[in-house]
C-alpha cells in the first residue's frame, strides 16, 4: 500500500473525531436557557364621563379608494376653464359653482348679435321713412294694401312697425293734397 492510500483512508475518521470533540466541548456554551415569558405591563385605566359623538375612522394603507357615490359632470357648453371652484373630495350641492368657463367668446357672439339687431332696426326705420315719403304717390286703394302689409309685417315681427293709424293718416294726407291740387286747377 502506498502512502497516499493510507492517508486518504485515515482522513475521514480523523475529521469526524475532531468534529465530535469540538461539539461536546463547545455545545454547552451555545445552549440557551429557557427564559420564562414576561407578562406585559398593565395598562392604566382612567374613568371618564360617557358621551355620544362621531368618531373619525382613519385607515392607512396602500391601494385605491373608490367612492360609493360618484357622478360625471358634463358641461352644456364648450370652452376653456379659467377657474375651478371646488377641491377633490369636497361635498357639493345642486347649484354650487363648480367651474367657470372663459366668457370672452360668448360675449363676442352676444355683441355681434346686438350689433346685427341694431343694424336691422335702423334698416327698418329707414324703410318706414321711405314708405312715408312714397305713400302720397299711391292711390287710396293701394293705401289699404300697404295697411294690410303692415298688419302682416306686425304679425311676423311680433311688434307693429307701421301702425294702421299711421298709414291711414298718410293716406288721408295724400287724399287732401290731391283734392287741393284739383281745386287749384279748377
Amino acid at each position: 500500500m502506498n502512502r497516499k492510500t493510507i492517508v486518504l483512508a485515515a482522513l475521514p475518521p480523523a475529521v469526524l473525531a475532531i468534529a465530535g470533540a469540538l461539539y461536546f466541548t463547545l455545545a454547552p456554551a451555545f445552549e440557551k436557557t429557557a427564559v420564562a415569558p414576561v407578562a406585559p405591563a398593565p395598562v392604566p385605566v382612567v374613568a371618564g364621563v360617557v358621551s355620544s359623538h362621531e368618531v373619525p375612522l382613519y385607515l392607512r394603507g396602500v391601494g385605491t379608494v373608490i367612492g360609493y357615490n360618484t357622478d360625471v359632470v358634463r358641461s352644456q357648453i364648450q370652452g376653456q376653464l379659467i377657474h375651478i371652484a371646488f377641491t377633490e373630495g369636497q361635498t357639493v350641492k345642486a347649484g354650487d359653482l363648480l367651474a367657470q368657463i372663459d366668457p370672452r367668446p360668448y360675449q363676442a357672439q352676444l355683441d355681434q348679435m346686438i350689433a346685427n339687431r341694431d343694424r336691422d332696426q335702423a334698416q327698418l326705420a329707414n324703410a318706414i321713412a321711405n314708405l312715408g315719403q312714397q305713400l302720397p304717390a299711391l292711390e287710396p286703394s293701394n293705401t289699404r294694401t300697404v295697411m294690410s302689409m303692415g298688419r302682416g309685417l306686425r304679425a311676423g315681427l311680433g311688434f307693429d312697425p307701421i301702425s294702421p293709424d299711421h298709414v291711414v293718416a298718410l293716406g288721408n294726407d295724400h287724399d287732401a293734397r290731391k283734392q287741393r291740387g284739383r281745386a287749384r286747377k279748377d
